[in-house]
This record gives structure tokens, C-alpha cells and sequence, in this order.
């Protein structure tokens, strides 16, 4: 709630702010109260990300409302505390060690990307960037373009408005289609093998 200007200080949100500030302060004291090493403890990455994200929460008494702009990086340490759900699901370790295994795949794919959103970008600027209408007045600017086309995403913020730029668009959108789903079947195909390799291991029952 802190990204919100103002919040009235008995609302709802707030409350629930408090409580799980509190609640997360009340498990990080007693993990590491309990911990074997102190020195361990504080050597692992996470243990820091915890009193980053916490810091904001106590700071927030102290500190005026204009000025938690200056924390927001103590703010932002709080989306890292998401990586705590891969303890609790080995579904997400599974995943984790699939895209671990693919690494070599997304690399290239990463790869083609990077040339595919340059040939598409030089391509779209020359057949369309003649248009009074076209956006696309340099082949950087028509960077945007080619990124949101070949991940499938299509803002359509920027478009081509000639016909020769219109199917260079299509043959950017369609080739995106096939770039990304080779990679993706490897990727489900290791997930596939950890997880029946885990079913193995854990014995569990199938689903």
C-alpha cells in the first residue's frame, strides 16, 4: 500500500499492512533466533532481502509521506520475498530446474530474438517509413515495434500503415509464433522429465 498517495490510516489496507508487517517481522526474528549460525544465517541472500523488505514497513513511522520516494528501492526488495514460494512448492523447483536445464535453448532463443527484432526493425522502416502516417521514423524507434510483434504481445501502439509494411508485419507476427514455441517444447519437455524424475523420487501418487 505504500505506492498508494494516500491511505487513510484505519482503512482496511492499512490494516492488513500492519498485520502482515508484523507477522513477517514476528517469523524473521524467530527463524533466525532458532537458527543454528547466526553467521550462516546472515550470509544467505534471502535473510538480506527480508530486512530490506521490512525496512520500509518501520520506516514509514518515522518518515514523512513525501519524502518515501527516497526508499523505494527498500520497497521493491519486497517483490523478491515471492522467490520464498519456490520452499514451500516443489512444482516450482521442478520449474526452476527446467528452465536451469534449458538454459542453452533460451540462450539461443534470446539470440534470434536480438537478430530477428533487428532484421524486422531495418525491414518495417524501409518499407513503411516513407508514410506520412508511419511511426516508424528510424530503425531504433522501430525497435518497440519488432519486440511486442515477434513476443506475440501486439500492443498496437505502433502499427505499419502501408500495405508492403502491413505484410512485413504478418511475416514478423507469424515467424514469432515459431520462434518462441521450438524453445518452449524443450523447456516442457525437461519439466516433464524432472517431474516424472521427482514423482520417482517422492513417491507420489498419480495424478
Amino acid at each position: 500500500m505504500s505506492s498508494v498517495p494516500v491511505v487513510p490510516y484505519q482503512s482496511t489496507p492499512s490494516v492488513i499492512e500492519y498485520v502482515c508487517g508484523s507477522w513477517f517481522t514476528f517469523e524473521f526474528i524467530l527463524r533466525t533466533a532458532f537458527s543454528p549460525s547466526l553467521r550462516r544465517q546472515f550470509k544467505k541472500p534471502m535473510t538480506w532481502v527480508d530486512i530490506g523488505a521490512l525496512l520500509p514497513f518501520y520506516l514509514q513511522f518515522f518518515i514523512d509521506v513525501g519524502d518515501m520516494e527516497r526508499i523505494k528501492i527498500f520497497i521493491m526488495f519486497r517483490l523478491l520475498r515471492v522467490f520464498r514460494l519456490f520452499r514451500f512448492s516443489y512444482r516450482l523447483q521442478i520449474m526452476a530446474l527446467a528452465l536451469k536445464g534449458s538454459l542453452h535453448e533460451l540462450g539461443l532463443l534470446l539470440l534470434i530474438l536480438v537478430i530477428s527484432v533487428i532484421f524486422f526493425s531495418t525491414l518495417v522502416f524501409y518499407t513503411d517509413g516513407d508514410n506520412k502516417r508511419s511511426k516508424f521514423q528510424n530503425i531504433p524507434k522501430s525497435f518497440w515495434w519488432a519486440i511486442i510483434t515477434l513476443t506475440t504481445v501486439g500492443y498496437g501502439d505502433d502499427t505499419p500503415v502501408s500495405w508492403s509494411g502491413r505484410i512485413v508485419g504478418s511475416a514478423c507476427a507469424l515467424w514469432g509464433v515459431l520462434m518462441i514455441t521450438l524453445p518452449i517444447s524443450i523447456v516442457n519437455s525437461n519439466f516433464s522429465l524432472y517431474y516424472a524424475h521427482a514423482k520417482a523420487m517422492l513417491r507420489l501418487p498419480k495424478k
